[in-house]
């Protein structure tokens, strides 16, 4: 996340990286819950903002970026939206009134990223064929609006986009990408 957020400061040029941070809150069911199989999003979302120098290493930028997550983490801070839902329909507000609430506050960034998985290679079972590469990627967007997918198999790392747009933008994610890259091969 933090080579995401430093590689897009690089192309805006601004001081401060500003991060959309999914949780994932499957961790707070039951144990016995936890092991069912679940088709459905339960994934919670909390804002950081970051100060970080354009000049600051890599690896001064992943520590900031660790430190704001556990404080957001420790806080509960993806319940935030839940809590003043819940307000609301204790107040009188009806589940419709809150539905249109989120449809109007709800958005895409521009430019985002999504952790997909880490995908264990024993657990991936296609018989008697091993695989020896396994990539994962979000939906298409058209560009400007496009999203980074990150996963890891077999210890490596893999970052996919999948994008509509003109050679151009298809170069910009691609750059965008490439800068990551290489934050990540620094630290």
């Amino acid at each position: 996340m933090a080579a995401y957020g430093k590689a897009v400061q690089q192309y805006c040029g601004v001081e401060t990286i500003s991060l959309a941070c999914p949780t994932d809150m499957r961790k707070f069911l039951s144990v016995d819950d936890q092991k069912q199989l679940r088709i459905q999003n339960m994934t919670g979302r909390y804002n950081m903002q970051i100060e970080a120098p354009l000049s600051e290493s890599m690896a001064d930028t992943a520590w900031h970026v660790h430190r704001a997550m556990n404080e957001q983490k420790e806080q509960y801070a993806f319940l935030e939206s839940f809590r003043s839902m819940i307000a609301s329909l204790a107040n009188g507000d009806s589940v419709a009134k809150l539905q249109q609430a989120v449809q109007e506050h709800y958005h895409v960034r521009g430019i985002s990223y999504t952790n997909l998985a880490v995908i264990d290679a024993e657990k991936l079972n296609f018989g008697n064929a091993v695989p020896v590469s396994c990539l994962m990627s979000g939906g298409f967007r058209e560009m400007p609006e496009y999203q980074i997918a990150v996963s890891t198999f077999r210890k490596r790392i893999n970052l996919v986009a999948n994008i509509i747009g003109t050679p151009q933008e298809i170069w910009l994610a691609r750059a965008v990408m490439n800068q990551m890259k290489l934050f990540l091969l620094t630290i």
